[in-house]
């Protein structure tokens, strides 16, 4: 065998070592967070059924059940969504999109949320309407603005920036928070990863928000990346087509 096909068989492995330890670290992840509502369901049955309770309280109890069960909703959407995109079965409805209303709306919703966060709007009123599916492009900036909170649990400014650039809207999600090293910038774009390094490791979460956001940009035929510098704070771009992507139905 060639010192060249010996060094790319051991590349090749080398990814596949890689795959396996993300995959395995990503059914960790996910078992936590389906076993945390799990045992609230469980627990508020056992309540309900094994004890005497009032009206209110049965209320009570499944209201909390109601909200487990969303939750529990809610990722199995997210996992679905991402094989979906994966494999080239979601088709794009596309209308004639407000990208700065859409983004305007989203920090209105998540600030009461996120009170240690201020959310600042750098819209440029020039850009074009964008054919694009609008919720999935509210998906996007939705993950991309909740990445940004969460990988800035001390709080601090998030800009939210819109800026025309020729037959494309440029959106930046800009945040002060934790940031990467630059050989992850890529990685957390790549389904099952998350960032892992110093306070990141302790954030909650699948990992799975960036690369749907990159998955359906990428429908839209754009594309996203990130910048970064470790311990302050990161930026994230996407880059969308004002026309209609060839992959729309």
């Amino acid at each position: 065998i060639s010192a060249e096909a010996f060094e790319e068989q051991s590349k090749a492995v080398a990814v596949l070592e890689r795959v396996n330890k993300v995959k395995s670290e990503f059914v960790a992840i996910v078992s936590h967070e389906f076993r945390t509502p799990l045992t609230g369901i469980q627990g508020f049955s056992e309540m309900m059924r094994d004890e005497d309770l009032t009206v209110p309280e049965l209320k009570e109890y499944a209201t909390d059940i109601n909200k487990d069960a969303r939750r529990l909703n809610r990722l199995v959407n997210v996992m679905l969504d991402l094989s979906r995109m994966e494999s080239g079965r979601i088709a794009l409805s596309l209308e004639p999109i407000d990208l700065n209303a859409i983004v305007r709306d989203i920090a209105a919703t998540m600030q009461p949320t996120a009170s240690k966060h201020t959310f600042t709007l750098r819209l440029d009123d020039t850009l074009s309407l964008l054919q694009a599916d609008r919720d999935k492009l509210t998906q996007v900036v939705t993950n991309l603005a909740g990445n940004a909170v969460k990988y800035s649990p001390d709080g601090g400014e998030i800009v939210l920036m819109t800026r025309a650039e020729g037959n494309h809207a440029h959106l930046m999600v800009i945040d002060n928070g934790l940031g990467m090293p630059k050989d992850m910038l890529e990685y957390v774009f790549e389904p099952y990863s998350r960032a892992e390094n110093g306070k990141a490791r302790f954030v909650n979460g699948t990992g799975l928000g960036l690369p749907i956001a990159r998955q359906i940009v990428k429908l839209h035929g754009g594309r996203v990346w990130a910048d970064s510098v470790e311990g302050k704070g990161s930026t994230f771009h996407c880059l969308i087509p004002v026309g209609a992507s060839s992959r729309a139905a």
